[in-house]
């Protein structure tokens, strides 16, 4: 039932401003005998609200003699949403966007009027009859249904031109000119953009007047890097044009989108991409092996050299990754323990510091070394001035193939956390290179974790910054969120000329111990001269040691003198403090 009234509740209300009546529309009178009313609604603002009954509106006949006005680009409507602004605007937009579609509509000049959320369209014709045979409730999947009022025909007093504005904020924000690159990253949260109009780059229209504005800006013919992740595209259909427009294009990054098949970029097979992003799209999960993965991929773009960030193999060849995580959910753990284990492990410290790595072993945790030189016939070329020399762990080295002697096999296998720390505590001191690490975790179980770390390392005490290669495996047993090392087992061997080259120039130089001789004298320019001199006083009658050794302990823990009577007490109780450490000077 259609209600015009004009100081009663209504279900449409036409308003005539400055004209008179032109169109005649029958209508029910609450509470009055059936009439007719004369209404114009030729020149007039036509609100259609969704408190009421508007199911039957636009099927009108006097509503049909209109209804040219919803698809003209001059005519703008005003879209109300009832107590809509508290739900932020991507949420309600996205409901409404979902209402319509397959049809579309941009949002312009989204604001906020009391506690409503108010937008602007134009040219939207179908959008609005799908949003009215909803009688204008939508629905909305995470609350109550949007309630919205619409005034078709409204007076607009600001000018829009959104092949303006979207030339205007491309040139300046999003097109890099020394690059010729494109950046339409999460392209409707550009600042700019976002003040004017709500314009997800994966609707139709938008898509045109994005290529609209990039034929006008004459940068298609150059482009060669075009980034249009995070964009929830369904399709790329849109970027067809790119095959015959854009022929220097080599980059594109489609990443995090919603692409559901990757047959779909069948459509741009043409484009000579030297490297492609697509990681975050749902076809991801469809495969299991990467090289049926990259194979497809191939088939559409035969140029392509990187894929995902990596840089592809020789056809017929697997990829090679410089790390390997069977799981993701052991990430966080990968990166949690490297860092802590090898900042314990390493410095001039060392020796201390590691037997604070008790608690990262089991109590009946096992750990064997063993060494061996890089064979000559194996194509390597060993560097002799800084490979690391590793005689020196040839007496510990726990080489089954080469090993005669039964007992030294049972010696060499470390059992216990106290005495796995206390061996480590005694091996060289080191510093790792970080950013020579490969990491492999083969087995992410319930109750077992399996991780391999290959990488280069320099021993601290020698002049000659010798370099080693190790690996070295790691055996967790798993307790929950608790990882315990039940095994630990550590290869030496030489590094070879080219990891020597590389890790020298990521290397920081070599720091100098902070306890030789040089940190051992007293510095009476030091401004806590006196508070050390007096630690050194304190620790030494506290120990019985005498002044020098009392220092050399004070230095090795970096003046902490807690740690420093630990330490003491530690080593006393194992009698490895040397004598002079108590002779009178």
């Amino acid at each position: 039932m259609l209600v015009i009234v004009y100081s009663f509740p209504c279900s449409v209300l036409f308003t005539n401003r400055g004209g008179f009546p032109e169109i005649l529309i029958s209508c029910n009178v609450i509470g009055k005998n059936e009439g007719k009313m004369s209404v114009s609604i030729s020149e007039g603002t036509v609100t259609l609200d969704g408190r009421i009954d508007n199911r039957n509106i636009l099927a009108s006949e006097s509503f049909t003699q209109v209804q040219w006005i919803l698809y003209m680009r001059d005519i703008w409507h005003r879209i109300t949403v009832f107590d809509g602004w508290r739900l932020g605007k991507d949420h309600v937009l996205k409901v409404i966007y979902a209402a319509v579609a397959p049809e579309e509509m941009i949002a312009f000049l989204y604001q906020q009027e009391e506690g409503d959320a108010v937008f602007f369209v134009n040219h939207c014709g179908r959008a609005i009859r799908k949003l009215c045979q909803t009688n204008l409730n939508v629905h909305n999947p995470h609350g109550r249904k949007l309630v919205l009022q619409i005034q078709l025909r409204y007076p607009m007093m600001t000018k829009i031109c959104m092949k303006s504005i979207l030339t205007r904020v491309i040139s300046t924000n999003m097109y890099n000119p020394a690059e010729k690159s494109l950046s339409l990253w999460k392209f409707h949260k550009d600042p700019e953009l976002d003040k004017w109009m709500y314009c997800p780059i994966n609707l139709r229209r938008i898509a045109d007047e994005v290529v609209a504005s990039l034929s006008s800006l004459n940068i298609l013919q150059t482009l060669r890097i075009l980034n249009l992740s995070h964009n929830a595209l369904v399709s790329v259909q849109s970027l067809c044009f790119l095959v015959q427009n854009a022929p220097n294009l080599r980059v594109l990054d489609l990443r995090f989108n919603s692409l559901s098949e990757l047959s779909c970029l069948g459509r741009l097979r043409g484009l000579q991409l030297h490297e492609l992003v697509l990681d975050g799209n749902p076809f991801c999960e469809l495969y299991n092996e990467e090289a049926k993965y990259i194979e497809e991929v191939r088939e559409i773009f035969p140029s392509i050299i990187k894929l995902d960030g990596v840089v592809l193999p020789p056809k017929g060849f697997l990829v090679n990754l410089k790390h390997y995580i069977c799981d993701p959910e052991a990430i966080p753990m990968v990166e949690q323990f490297i860092p802590y284990y090898f900042q314990m492990y390493d410095g001039w410290s060392g020796s201390r510091t590691r037997l604070n790595l008790i608690g990262a072993y089991s109590k009946e945790a096992l750990f064997s070394m063993s060494a061996a030189p890089c064979p000559i016939n194996a194509g390597l070329s060993v560097s002799p001035q800084p490979a690391g020399r590793i005689n020196k762990y040839f007496s510990e080295s726990r080489n089954l193939l080469k090993m005669s002697d039964y007992i030294k096999t049972h010696r060499t296998l470390i059992h216990g956390r106290e005495q796995i720390v206390k061996f480590l505590g005694d091996l060289p001191l080191t510093e790792h290179d970080r950013k020579s690490f490969s990491i492999d975790l083969t087995v992410f179980e319930e109750r077992q974790v399996v991780m391999t770390v290959r990488g280069i390392f320099r021993e601290l005490d020698n002049s000659e910054n010798s370099l080693c290669s190790f690996s070295r495996m790691f055996v967790f047993w798993r307790n929950g969120a608790d990882y315990f090392i039940a095994n630990d087992m550590l290869f030496i061997t030489n590094a070879t000329e080219q990891q020597a080259e590389v890790s020298l120039k990521s290397l920081p130089p070599m720091t100098a111990n902070p306890g030789n001789e040089a940190d051992m004298q007293p510095n009476v320019d030091d401004k806590n001269y006196e508070i050390k001199q007096k630690m050194v006083e304190e620790l030494a009658k506290a120990t019985e040691m005498n002044l020098r050794w009392s220092r050399k302990c004070l230095v090795e823990t970096e003046w902490d003198f807690q740690e420093a009577l630990i330490i003491f007490m530690e080593l006393y109780k194992e009698g490895t403090i040397p004598p002079e450490a108590f002779k009178l000077q």
